[in-house]
């Protein structure tokens, strides 16, 4: 027969594994977003951004609940990893959900002003902007040094260990994107006229 703490714990680690799902495809859309060199090209990598949002609202939420019901009815607050672990969770779904969002408005917002055609330098600035790859590089490390926490359940010092490593691959990683990503391809002769006729006709 199975007990409720084993049932809730498959639930956590079903959304665990829902939140590295979402991570990566949010990760392959960006890339795909940052290399396109139409609108319609980032149109089409971006419309998986909304969905996917809502998706990691329900696997977000089915791990803070599952967790606190493992935490109040097992664990306590008494545990080092535990309680790093749950601040960590809560802090880096915030701002992830902030930038995210934020990102997401104005996104849209450039692609209802930019109409069809090559993609102008303004779309490709908030493309590579850094800010959104550093916010979610550094919560999907962050995560993967949650997940450490929970196996290992180190003591205080070894739980901080823990995070300081992960910011600072974090770091190491956003840097790295970042830097590959660079202002995205450069623009041909043929795809600089085939803007300025875009931003003209949406004068008109």
């Amino acid at each position: 027969m199975i007990d409720w703490y084993h049932l809730v714990l498959f639930l956590h680690i079903l959304g665990v594994l829902g939140l590295f799902m979402g991570v990566a495809v949010q990760l392959i859309s960006m890339q795909g977003a940052r290399r396109a060199q139409s609108v319609e090209a980032v149109r089409l990598w971006s419309s998986v951004l909304r969905p996917l949002g809502r998706f990691m609202l329900l696997t977000s939420l089915l791990i803070l609940f599952a967790g606190l019901a493992m935490l109040l009815e097992a664990w306590g607050w008494s545990q080092a990893w535990l309680d790093i672990s749950l601040v960590l969770f809560l802090l880096t779904g915030l701002v992830a959900s902030r930038v995210n969002s934020a990102h997401g408005r104005r996104l849209g917002s450039q692609l209802a002003r930019a109409g069809a055609g090559p993609v102008s330098p303004e779309l490709r600035q908030l493309l590579t902007h850094p800010l959104p790859w550093t916010t979610t590089i550094t919560t999907s490390t962050l995560a993967v040094g949650i997940v450490f926490l929970m196996v290992m359940k180190p003591d205080w010092i070894g739980s901080l260990l823990t995070v300081a490593v992960a910011v600072l691959i974090s770091a190491a990683m956003s840097g790295l994107v970042i830097r590959q990503g660079g202002t995205g391809p450069a623009m041909t002769p043929q795809d600089q006229e085939s803007l300025s006729a875009s931003q003209t006709a949406n004068r008109r």
